[in-house]
């Protein structure tokens, strides 16, 4: 007699499937539908069925903004601290700054430097909304307003790209400090004749958008 085929029941194939490939697929929150991640990447980052907006990262909004190749990063090295030994539902603040560098692929939730856009030199400030929610504390802060000091230096327009929950509540007080010092950096960015332009994508909110991102000349 024989031998039953394990492998089979019924005629149908009881052999395990292939894993699909991790990050292959994407699901549009507009439409719901399941797309290539690819497909959607080509079409820079919008649905091609509902033309939903998926947020950027903001490596891929520098990519869609500069020039190829143009971009020019600065204080990439500069890291916050936990000032407070501040914990959440269990979670230093120590912790989720690790899982959140190594989910961005940034030290922060701002990338500043200089590019070219069609052949003319600015200086960029992004936010990175996959750290913290693009949240603003002490090095956002700081960035911004080197970002700031060297558009007035090189006499560069400074192009912010906005995309935040807000302060930072991980640093407390020192967070919301930065509300007022993004601001002074602007008015000294306006008393200098420079040219600052503001692009709010989504969110833009809270302290955020209660300083900096408010206030720009376009």
């Amino acid at each position: 007699m024989a031998q039953e085929d394990k492998s089979k029941w019924n005629g149908f194939s009881l052999k395990p499937r292939k894993q699909m490939p991790d990050g292959l697929w994407v699901r549009c929150p507009g439409c719901e539908h399941t797309l290539y991640k690819s497909s959607v990447e080509r079409n820079m980052n919008i649905c091609p069925d509902c033309s939903h907006h998926f947020r950027l990262e903001a490596s891929q909004r520098i990519k869609y903004l500069v020039d190829e190749g143009s971009f020019q990063q600065e204080l990439s090295n500069l890291q916050p601290k936990d000032y407070l030994n501040f914990k959440f539902r269990g979670t230093s603040y120590k912790q989720r700054l690790k899982e959140d560098q190594k989910k961005s692929g940034s030290k922060e939730a701002m990338l500043i430097g200089k590019a070219f856009i069609k052949g003319r030199a600015v200086c960029l400030a992004v936010m990175e909304p996959n750290f913290l929610m693009g949240s603003m504390g002490s090095v956002v802060g700081e960035k911004f307003c080197f970002a700031v000091d060297l558009a007035i230096e090189e006499k560069l327009p400074l192009v912010a790209v906005c995309c935040s929950g807000g302060a930072r509540m991980h640093e407390g007080v020192i967070s919301l400090g930065q509300m007022a010092k993004t601001s002074a950096a602007v008015a000294k960015l306006n008393e200098a004749g420079g040219l600052f332009i503001s692009v709010l994508t989504d969110p833009t909110t809270g302290g955020v958008t209660a300083s900096f991102a408010m206030l720009a000349t376009a």
